[in-house]
């Protein structure tokens, strides 16, 4: 893993540091489809940790795991979904499928991203995409979530369009 990649990570981490977890499974806990899979799921999610999860433990028949997990406890995974995709040959598709349920999410659901969580994110998918086996062509590989996200990076928030931001004195 090269200084770029190891620094993104970092920054990920430190992003998501005051999420918590364990990750809890997101849907009704009844009726027939938490009695014949959902516990299954329950009970991997609960298992899962950023700290030491693999590419292999982000599946369970055949589906990206995480979408299972609560927001919160999507986010408390994202910085070992993301070493995860740096450590595994199939990291392309891991970082697809975390994108996708970004995507879904951050629009449809309305879960939310810190500034410095979603800047983290920007900079973990440019230090996987800007090398050599992608053609240094980090933007050819943007998925909508990362087109979402450099699209509002580049926009002002309100209050600053046009007027110059004013900050407080610094603290010593």
């Amino acid at each position: 893993m090269d200084d770029s990649a190891k620094e993104a990570l970092t920054q990920v981490k430190l992003a998501f540091a005051a999420e918590t977890g364990p990750a809890s499974y997101r849907c009704e806990e009844f009726g027939y489809f938490y009695e014949s899979e959902g516990k299954e799921i329950a009970k991997a999610l609960l298992d899962l940790d950023p700290i030491d999860v693999q590419a292999e433990d982000l599946t369970l028949h055949s589906d990206f795991l995480p979408i299972w997990a609560s927001d919160a406890g999507l986010r408390w995974l994202i910085p070992g979904i993301i070493r995860a995709a740096f450590e595994d040959d199939n990291g392309e598709w891991i970082l697809g499928d975390l994108y996708g349920e970004l995507e879904r999410r951050t629009s449809d659901d309305g879960m939310k991203l810190t500034e410095e969580q979603r800047q983290s994110i920007m900079q973990a998918h440019e230090a996987f995409y800007g090398t050599e086996e992608y053609n240094w062509n980090v933007a050819a590989h943007d998925a909508p979530f990362i087109t979402r996200l450099r699209a509002t990076d580049r926009e002002p928030t309100s209050g600053q369009q046009g007027a110059e931001v004013k900050r407080g004195p610094r603290r010593q």
